[in-house]
């Protein structure tokens, strides 16, 4: 998500990375494939602030901003046969939902059960919605249980949001302006009890994701000088369960993974949305590029899949019944339609890591 909101943050430390030197040479240009879409622009029912990416157990997608530009405090279910349903609608017509992932419940719930998160940007907190219930056709998620995951008010956003298999919860934020300081982007963890901390503060940071094991963590951050975005890194943590990310000297380690500068001179254009599948390997939205950048274990960029009618991609997740089918979101390129928002899939030949989680 880019958002132009002005949030004030006092900056009381400088947090300085440790490179591995990722990407030192400009690469040769990577094999490309394409997405297929199956929201397009006529008739969409999401607005060009569809964001934030989830499925389930049955292979279904979800995603925010269903009901247009004006209902950013909404998310929706889509069907393997793209046939979306809305789930939920906050009260609060301020409410500013932007990320969704789906995580397992506590042993003995039972099969159809349903529990997502969801980062309210404006709220700076974590809802937490649990449906146990499904409507008269067994299918769409109903009246779910709300509750707050975690909060805290000196959080930026949150942007978007990753989640590790024991339940502990990484969130990033920014604040985007024509020249970028340090302070416009955060990292928060937030253990399973609920507890909120933030653990590093950054220039602009958006893209999040952990890796198969609960190793490690992958977080984006991006610059701005004079109104024009001038660098776009993806950097990586190591993932504690007592502090939440490994420390030296009380300040988290962090290693350059990615620098897109370095890589294919595509830094003015933002990464977005970050995902892992069950073998470790990044899958990357750059928001105006209209592409997904995959990524191996080492930095090594794989392949590229192009979008025909998503310029401004913001997020993605498998799903789908075997848990292969890539769903890439953002908004649609026709200018005719700006203001809808667009799906895409592509198939993969393995599960997402966020479905093999919840099997």
């Amino acid at each position: 998500m880019r958002d132009n909101t002005t949030i004030l943050l006092v900056v009381s430390w400088a947090l300085t990375g440790f490179a591995l030197g990722a990407n030192a040479a400009l690469v040769h240009p990577a094999p490309n494939e394409v997405a297929r879409m199956v929201v397009g622009p006529e008739g969409s029912p999401f607005g060009r602030f569809i964001e934030g990416a989830a499925t389930d157990i049955s292979g279904n997608f979800y995603t925010a901003n269903y009901g247009g530009d004006q209902s950013k405090n909404s998310l929706a279910m889509v069907t393997p046969n793209g046939t979306a349903h809305l789930i939920y609608r906050d009260r609060d017509p301020n409410t500013w939902l932007n990320s969704v992932r789906s995580i397992r419940p506590p042993p003995g719930y039972k099969p159809h059960h349903l529990r997502l998160l969801t980062g309210d940007v404006k709220g700076h907190r974590v809802l937490q919605l649990d449906y146990t219930t499904r409507t008269a056709d067994n299918l769409v998620p109903h009246s779910p249980v709300v509750s707050v995951r975690c909060a805290d008010p000196g959080m930026l956003q949150p942007n978007d949001i990753a989640v590790t298999s024991d339940g502990h919860v990484y969130l990033s934020g920014m604040n985007y302006t024509q020249d970028s300081t340090l302070g416009d982007g955060d990292l928060w963890w937030c253990s399973p009890e609920g507890k909120a901390r933030r653990l590093d503060v950054m220039y602009r940071t958006n893209g999040i994701e952990v890796s198969p094991e609960n190793r490690y963590l992958y977080l984006s951050e991006a610059n701005n000088r004079n109104g024009s975005v001038v660098t776009n890194r993806i950097w990586r943590y190591h993932i504690d369960s007592f502090t939440g990310v490994k420390l030296r000297n009380q300040r988290p380690i962090r290693s350059l993974f990615v620098d897109f500068e370095k890589l294919d001179q595509t830094q003015a254009y933002d990464v977005d949305g970050i995902r892992c599948d069950s073998q470790g390997n990044l899958f990357v939205t750059r928001n105006g590029l209209g592409q997904v950048a995959v990524f191996d274990l080492k930095g090594v960029l794989k392949f590229r899949i192009h979008l025909p009618a998503i310029q401004g991609v913001t997020n993605l997740e498998f799903s789908g019944r075997d848990g292969r089918v890539l769903h890439i979101v953002g908004s649609c390129q026709d200018k005719a339609n700006a203001t809808k928002g667009c799906i895409a899939r592509w198939t993969h030949d393995s599960t997402g890591l966020e479905w093999e989680l919840l099997h």
